[in-house]
């Protein structure tokens, strides 16, 4: 295959006609092309010496330990018994070896020519050409990368080559000091600041005009203001030292106001920040808020579709022989709850003593089979149950009444106890009812 060297390609019009990132990428391919020719001659050695084995084999016969060589064989030369062979299998090993080594090498190649770093070598190279089309062409790669490895030879050449840099071919002055700011932001603005002084004409207008608009950073106006105030004190002529020395009021002027309308914006990335979270702790406690009516919800309509606490009340009533009670309450019209029939159970516990097994039956059903209960008016019920189991010397269901009413509701028990006046099962008795 016949391939061409960089210089090769420079000197011929067609290929300088393509452009100076055309010219490193074309000079990369062929590189790799070739590489892969020289992998394919490898693999072909690589097959010659495979076919080498297999007939050797055959000659030696059952003086082989085993018909199979493995590759490489560089950890196996000594299991075969041939002096050719082992050769052969050495040189196979060397051969895998060196192939691995390239194909390292042409993936590394691949990856690189992918990065636009990767053209930097040679445009620089090219700054250095004796043909000003290349060199021009190598400018505007150059400015385009605005590396800062670069930044030394643009300077290098704009000052050694003042009026081919700035020729039709290449950017106006502006564009290098722009160009130099954004390679190297302290070593570009101290450059520019030093046109100040340049004897060459226009540059230093151009640059106060690029320090005065250009640098819109703080650091930017910091890598400034020193080399500013040298000029502001040193240079010989009064104008130059009166523009250095308004340039230094703008740039602290500008520096201040950056600072402040930076402050602003965290200020108001902090509000944002803060609104956020506000946000979503609204939209938390407004999904536990939907969550507790969705619930609500649900629970009316399973209420809905439940049998009414008070058939509930009234069945336990007339279970357990407290027909009485029940008729009263029918006939009576009164509401039904479930913490006023336990007080009347607990008065028909007091004032009558054959009735009270059916009393304590009654409250265990109404427990059983009553939803929707309130925990206080449950842990009611339930306290009033362990009484009764006391007073008939059930104690210890007496106590698990008791327990599993300050599970449900601790104050209810306290208050109750607090109470127990009014609330001890035997204060229920008749004499209190017929006042």
């Amino acid at each position: 295959m016949d391939t061409f060297t960089i210089a090769q390609l420079l000197s011929g019009g067609a290929a300088i006609a393509a452009g100076t990132f055309a010219l490193v990428k074309y000079s990369n391919a062929n590189a790799i092309r070739a590489l892969e020719d020289r992998l394919k001659l490898k693999d072909d050695r690589i097959h010659d010496f495979e076919e080498k084995i297999d007939a050797l084999q055959v000659q030696i016969g059952d003086r082989t330990p085993t018909a199979t060589v493995y590759l490489p064989a560089i950890g196996t030369t000594e299991e075969i018994n041939n002096p050719k062979a082992q050769e052969i299998a050495k040189e196979i090993g060397e051969l895998e070896s060196k192939r691995d080594q390239l194909l390292s090498q042409l993936a590394s190649l691949a990856t690189v020519s992918l990065d636009p770093r990767s053209e930097l070598s040679g445009l620089l190279a090219q700054l250095e050409s004796n043909d000003q089309e290349v060199r021009s062409k190598a400018i505007d790669g150059l400015m385009e990368l605005k590396d800062p490895l670069s930044f030394p030879a643009l300077v290098d050449f704009l000052m050694k080559h003042p009026d081919e840099s700035i020729s039709r071919r290449n950017p106006p002055i502006n564009k290098w000091f722009s160009t130099l700011i954004a390679a190297d932001s302290q070593k570009g603005v101290e450059f520019v600041v030093s046109q100040i002084e340049s004897d060459q004409p226009g540059w230093a207008d151009v640059a106060l005009t690029t320090i005065r608009y250009e640098l819109d950073r703080s650091e930017l106006i910091d890598a400034a203001i020193p080399s500013l105030e040298s000029v502001a004190l040193r240079h010989p002529s009064p104008t130059t030292r009166t523009k250095a020395k308004i340039l230094i009021q703008h740039l602290k002027e500008k520096k201040k106001q950056h600072e402040e309308r930076e402050k602003r914006y965290e200020e108001i990335e902090k509000s944002e920040r803060e609104f956020e979270n506000t946000m979503a702790q609204l939209k938390a406690e407004n999904k536990a808020l939907q969550t507790q009516i969705e619930q609500r919800i649900d629970n009316s309509k399973e209420r809905g579709t439940e049998i009414p606490s008070e058939f509930c009340i009234i069945s336990a009533l007339k279970n357990n022989g407290l027909n009485k009670l029940a008729h009263f309450i029918i006939h009576n019209g009164r509401t039904i709850t479930v913490w006023n029939t336990g007080a009347m159970i607990a008065e028909e516990y007091a004032s009558n003593p054959k009735c009270r097994e059916g009393c304590i039956s009654a409250l265990k059903q109404i427990l059983e089979t009553t939803k929707f209960i309130s925990k206080p008016s449950r842990a009611f019920l339930l306290f009033l149950l362990g009484q009764m189991n006391t007073d008939i010397g059930e104690e210890s269901e007496g106590k698990r009444c008791f327990l599993a009413a300050r599970e449900l509701s601790e104050d209810t028990v306290d208050f109750l106890k607090e109470q127990k006046e009014a609330f001890n099962i035997m204060s229920f008795a008749p004499k209190i009812r017929a006042e």
